[in-house]
């Protein structure tokens, strides 16, 4: 116990005077696992909840291509299934998109029936 007392003294857990906190550059914006729509930023929510920010319009087909076995949807997509986006549309800025595994849309649509 002596040792680990001697180890608090001599190790100093706050950060330096010098620093100072600055917020990160790429905007995560994560509400009780919804992400918000932001002007001029095109979210794509990743399973997991992970959310890749782009400034500029994507091509849906270019989406799938990175992420093989799944859809781009609308956030509403686990209300109604078929609102999965054409893979010749572009997405705009502005808007958040969910990218969903292929068996999780058939099991939602399955369960719809």
């Amino acid at each position: 116990m002596a040792a680990i007392e001697a180890w608090k003294d001599q190790v100093s857990l706050r950060a330096p005077p010098s620093f100072t906190w600055k917020p990160p550059t790429i905007i995560t914006t994560i509400i009780m696992g919804i992400a918000r729509r932001e002007n001029g930023v095109l979210k794509l929510v990743h399973p997991g909840g992970f959310v890749e920010v782009h400034r500029k319009p994507m091509a849906v087909a270019e989406i799938m291509a990175k992420n093989p076995r799944h859809y781009v949807t609308r956030p509403e997509v686990f209300k109604n299934p078929r609102l999965v986006v054409r893979p010749d549309a572009q997405l705009n800025t502005g808007d958040v998109f969910y990218i969903v595994p292929n068996h999780t849309l058939y099991r939602l649509q399955a369960s719809q029936y």
